[in-house]
C-alpha cells in the first residue's frame, strides 16, 4: 500500500474509532453510567466498579439546588432588612451616615448587625447541614450499592435520614453550611458599601439608599450557587469515604475525573492513577471529594473508584449461562502512586525565555512532584505562552452560573425532582457490545481495519426502528421550524446556556422530557400541546416492537410527558420572576415614603 493509501486508511479506521466512541459516551448517558458532557467513555476499571456516574451527579447536583435555594432565601431577608434600616437613617442622616453605617455592616468585626439577619443565616444554616447530611448519607448507600453491584448481589434495603454520620462528615456539613448561608451576606454587603461610595458625594441619602437597594438587587447570585455545589460535593464524598471506612479494604483504588467535564491540567494527569491502597488515594482526594491540586479548588468533581476482589465481570451486562466476553487489552492511563520527585534541572525563574520546552517541562513535573505549585504555575504559564494558549482570567461570575447539566433543573421548588426518565436508553447488553466494537477498534494494529470499512452489524428489528426513529425526529423538527416561522426553539432565559451546551432542536426531540422542557422557547411548548412530544418507546410499539420492557417504558414515558407538561404550564420562572419584581416595588414604595419624608421636613 502506497503511503497515500496508507493515510487514507488510518483516516478512515480513526474516524470509525471517533464515531464509535462518541456513540459509547452518547449510550453510558442515556443508561446512567455516565454523565451529560462526559469527555471520554468509562475506564474499564469504572465498567468493573459498576459505579453509576450518573445518579452520583444527580444527587450533587439535586442536593446542590436545594442548598442554593435556602442561602437565596438569606439574600431576600438581607435586602429587605437593609431597605428598612437605610430608610430609616436617610431621614435623619447624611450620605455619608449611611455609607458609614454600610462600612460597620460589612465589617465583623464592627458588631454591627442589621435586625433578623442573623437569625435567618442560623435558620438557613440548619436547613442546610440537614440536607448535606442526608446527602452524605445518599453517598455512603450508593457505594455500598456498588459493592453489592461488583458481587452480583442485591442492592442493600432503602436506609432512613436518621441513620448515623461520622464526626467527619457531619463536620463538613456544618462548616459548609455556615459558609453558604453566610455568602449571600458577605456579597451583598460588599456591593453596598462600593454603590453607598460612589453614590455618597453629590445626592442626597435616599438617593444613596435607593442607588445602593438597586445595586444590591441587581448582584449576581452565581457565587452562591457555586459554594452550594462545592458543598454538596464534599458532603458526597464525605458520605462515600464514611463507607468506605467501613468495608473491606479494596483490592484496588483509581481516580477518576469523568464528572469534571472542565478538566485542568492537574486533573487531567492524575485521572486514571492508580493507588496502592486507599489511605495513598485518600491523600489525594480528602473525604473522596476532590483533588487536593486542582486548579479549580473546591469545584473539581472528582472522586475515587473503589473495585473489591468480589467484582462481577467488567462488563455492564449480565450474560448469565454464556460465557464472559473475552476483555481486550486494558488501555486505561495509570500514573504512579507516589512518584519520585524528579531532580529540577537548574532554572532561573525569573528568566525562562532562554530555556527550551524541554527542559520547562522537566522542571514543571518536578515542582509538582515536590508541592511547589506557584513555582509549577509560572513554568506552566510559560509552557502555556509559548503554545500560543490564550491566558487565565479573573473567574467570571456569570459563568459560574449552574448549567442544566449541573443542577438539571432551575432552582424551583416545582423542579426539584432529577433529570426524568429517557425512554430511548439503551440496554446495558447494547452498551457491552458498542463498548466491545469500541476496544476492538482501537487494539486494532495501527488502529487500521480490514477492508477499510466498518464490520457489519447485526440486524435487528430494533436497530430497524432506531433508524426510523432517526428520520421521524428529522421530519418533526423540519415540521417545527416551519411552524416556527424564524422564532427560536430556545428559551431566551436559557439561549447563552443552550449555546455552551451544544442544545439543537434536534436534541430537545429526543431524551428526558424535563430537560426538554426547560430549554423549550414558549412556542416550541404550545407545538407540543397540540404535537405531543412522542417518546421512542411509544414509537416503538406503533412499529411493531411490542414486549414488556417497551410497553412499561412507553407508559412511564407518557406519564412523565404529561406531569412536565402540566408543570411548565405552572411556569415556574415566571413566578420566581413576578416574585422578585413584587419585593422590588415594595421595596421602591418604602423608600419613595422615605424621600417624602425628607422633603416634607424639608418644606415645614
Amino acid at each position: 500500500m502506497c503511503d497515500l493509501c496508507d493515510g487514507v486508511a488510518r483516516l478512515a479506521a480513526d474516524t470509525v474509532v471517533d464515531e464509535l466512541r462518541d456513540e459509547l459516551i452518547r449510550a453510558e448517558v442515556a443508561a446512567g453510567w455516565s454523565v451529560p458532557g462526559a469527555r471520554r467513555p468509562l475506564h474499564r476499571h469504572e465498567v468493573t466498579a459498576h459505579v453509576r456516574f450518573g445518579d452520583l451527579e444527580r444527587a450533587i447536583a439535586g442536593a446542590g439546588g436545594r442548598v442554593y435555594r435556602h442561602a437565596a432565601g438569606v439574600r431576600d431577608q438581607l435586602l429587605d432588612a437593609l431597605a428598612n434600616d437605610l430608610t430609616e437613617l436617610a431621614t435623619t442622616g447624611s450620605p455619608l451616615t449611611i455609607l458609614d453605617r454600610i462600612r460597620a455592616l460589612a465589617d465583623p468585626s464592627s458588631g454591627a448587625v442589621l435586625p433578623g439577619v442573623a437569625r435567618a443565616v442560623d435558620d438557613a444554616a440548619a436547613t442546610i447541614e440537614a440536607d448535606l447530611l442526608n446527602l452524605s448519607r445518599n453517598g455512603a448507600r450508593g457505594l455500598a450499592a456498588e459493592n453489592a453491584r461488583q458481587a452480583r448481589q442485591p442492592a442493600p434495603p432503602p436506609t432512613g435520614d436518621d441513620d448515623p454520620v461520622s464526626d467527619q462528615a457531619r463536620g463538613i456539613a456544618h462548616s459548609e453550611a455556615r459558609r453558604v448561608a453566610a455568602q449571600p451576606v458577605a456579597r451583598l454587603l460588599t456591593v453596598a458599601e462600593r454603590a453607598a461610595a460612589r453614590a455618597a458625594s453629590d445626592a442626597d441619602p435616599i438617593d444613596v439608599v435607593d442607588a445602593v437597594i438597586t445595586a444590591a438587587e441587581s448582584a449576581s447570585d452565581a457565587g452562591t450557587a457555586d459554594v452550594a455545589r462545592q458543598a454538596a460535593n464534599r458532603a458526597h464524598g464525605a458520605g462515600r469515604a464514611q463507607a468506605a471506612a467501613t468495608m473491606p479494604e479494596p483490592r484496588e483504588v483509581y481516580a477518576s475525573e469523568l464528572m469534571d467535564r472542565d478538566t485542568c491540567r492537574p486533573c487531567g494527569d492524575v485521572d486514571g492513577r492508580t493507588y496502592t491502597d486507599l489511605a495513598a488515594a485518600l491523600v489525594d482526594y480528602p473525604d473522596m471529594g476532590g483533588y487536593v491540586a486542582c486548579a479549580g479548588g473546591g469545584r473539581c468533581r472528582g472522586t475515587l473508584v473503589l473495585v473489591w476482589g468480589t467484582e462481577s465481570p467488567p462488563t455492564l451486562d449480565d450474560p448469565g449461562d454464556r460465557p464472559p466476553p473475552a476483555i481486550p487489552t486494558d488501555r486505561t492511563p495509570r500514573g504512579p502512586v507516589n512518584p519520585p520527585p524528579a531532580p529540577e534541572p537548574a532554572v532561573d525563574v525569573n528568566d525562562l525565555d532562554g530555556m527550551d520546552d524541554d527542559t520547562l517541562e522537566a522542571a514543571l513535573h518536578a515542582a509538582t512532584s515536590r508541592g511547589d505549585f506557584d513555582t509549577a504555575e509560572r513554568y506552566g504559564d510559560e509552557l502555556d505562552r509559548r503554545a500560543g494558549a490564550q491566558p487565565l482570567t479573573e473567574v467570571d461570575e456569570q459563568a459560574l452560573v449552574p448549567t442544566d447539566a449541573d443542577l438539571y433543573r432551575a432552582p424551583d421548588d416545582d423542579w426539584d425532582a432529577p433529570i426524568g426518565l429517557d425512554d430511548t436508553a439503551p440496554t446495558d447488553d447494547e452498551i457491552a457490545a458498542i463498548r466491545a466494537a469500541y476496544e476492538e477498534h482501537m487494539n486494532a494494529t495501527g488502529g487500521v481495519l480490514a477492508g477499510g470499512t466498518e464490520p457489519a452489524r447485526a440486524s435487528r428489528a430494533i436497530d430497524r426502528v432506531r433508524d426510523e426513529w432517526d428520520n421521524h425526529t428529522m421530519r418533526t423538527s423540519l415540521e417545527i421550524e416551519r411552524y416556527l416561522r424564524g422564532a427560536s426553539h430556545i428559551s431566551r432565559a436559557r439561549a447563552v446556556e443552550a449555546t455552551d451546551q451544544g442544545i439543537t432542536l434536534l436534541s430537545l426531540l429526543t431524551g428526558p422530557i424535563d430537560r426538554a422542557l426547560y430549554y423549550a422557547s414558549e412556542d416550541l411548548w404550545r407545538w407540543w400541546v397540540d404535537n405531543p412530544r412522542l417518546s421512542f418507546a411509544e414509537y416503538a410499539l406503533g412499529a411493531g416492537v411490542d414486549n414488556a420492557t417497551m410497553r412499561q417504558r412507553a407508559e412511564a414515558a407518557a406519564r412523565a410527558r404529561d406531569e412536565a407538561m402540566a408543570r411548565y404550564e405552572e411556569d415556574p420562572d415566571a413566578r420566581a420572576q413576578r416574585r422578585r419584581d413584587r419585593d422590588r416595588r415594595r421595596r421602591r414604595g418604602q423608600i419613595d415614603r422615605g424621600g417624602d419624608t425628607i422633603r416634607n421636613r424639608r418644606t415645614d
